[in-house]
């Protein structure tokens, strides 16, 4: 009897091993869509989402076809900006680190909303070219689903407090 309990407990703890070693070993699960900070990385590329907002749409390998041809399209004339980006976030980011003068880090600042409103003007254009591709219908599912998204978005908080959304608990 003794030497069945002790296999057993040998069992179980050899179990119980193996699995904190599967555990420790595996990357965890694997997601798909958005993630991390901006966006995961797939292929050694940082993806940002790029068709999600058609996701549902029922577009055909046509369409499929001629946004992602306009989307490659676009990238080299998108590719200066984001370097230019790159480049004054690290010297913004420098010039915190070593104390710089205001007037520094304030040009720097000015300087990265030059640059947003600059890439918010190319996603718009890109946005409304991209939207030519559509049908009517495709049109008007899109418009319908950013505004149950808008509608979620806006009641999202109501349910965790107990109150309208607002930040006030009920008692």
């Amino acid at each position: 009897m003794k030497k069945i309990v002790a296999i057993m407990m040998a069992v179980v703890l050899v179990a119980m091993g193996a699995i904190f070693v599967i555990g420790q070993t595996s990357e965890g699960p694997k997601r798909e869509g958005w993630g991390g900070k901006k966006g995961m990385k797939r292929g050694g590329k940082m993806h940002r989402g790029g068709g999600m907002m058609f996701r549902g749409l029922d577009l055909t390998d046509a369409q499929k076809e001629q946004i992602k041809a306009f989307r490659e399209a676009s990238k080299p004339a998108l590719q200066p900006l984001m370097e230019a980006m790159k480049i004054n976030r690290q010297n913004l980011r420098e010039a915190r680190a070593n104390n710089a003068d205001e007037a520094t880090v304030n040009a720097l600042l000015a300087e990265r909303r030059q640059f947003s409103v600059q890439m918010r003007a190319f996603r718009q254009s890109m946005h409304q070219q991209t939207l030519a591709i559509l049908t009517d219908e495709q049109k008007a599912k899109l418009q319908e689903m950013k505004q149950k998204r808008t509608e979620r978005f806006q009641n999202r908080g109501q349910g965790r407090r107990g109150g309208k959304g607002n930040g006030e608990t009920q008692l």
